[in-house]
């Protein structure tokens, strides 16, 4: 099945709110510092009537900026082109 989500909502969902990013605030973080990634929509849980399960193919757009400037450094929105997986395959992140 292919659905269409944020990146974002996806692993912040996982993330504990203190681990979230905020916007241009600060210098950039060092190479060795922990991925930080932050909401920018959220489904409200009554309105979400399929939740995604391992295996599931997913199918969303991300847009990945510098913590200090907000500069985009790469974007799936910018090239048409989204980004494709199977969710819990270590195919984003291992």
């Amino acid at each position: 099945m292919r659905r269409f989500i944020n990146t974002a909502m996806a692993v912040a969902a996982l993330m504990s709110p203190e681990a979230q990013a905020k916007q241009c605030e600060g210098e950039n973080l060092e190479p060795s510092a922990d991925l930080r990634v932050g909401t920018k929509h959220r489904v409200p849980a009554e309105e979400c009537t399929r939740k995604s399960q391992n295996g599931d193919r997913l199918t969303m757009h991300y847009t990945g900026k510098l913590y200090s400037s907000c500069e985009t450094f790469d974007s799936s929105v910018d090239r048409g082109d989204p980004f494709v997986f199977t969710l819990g395959q270590g195919e984003v992140i291992q």
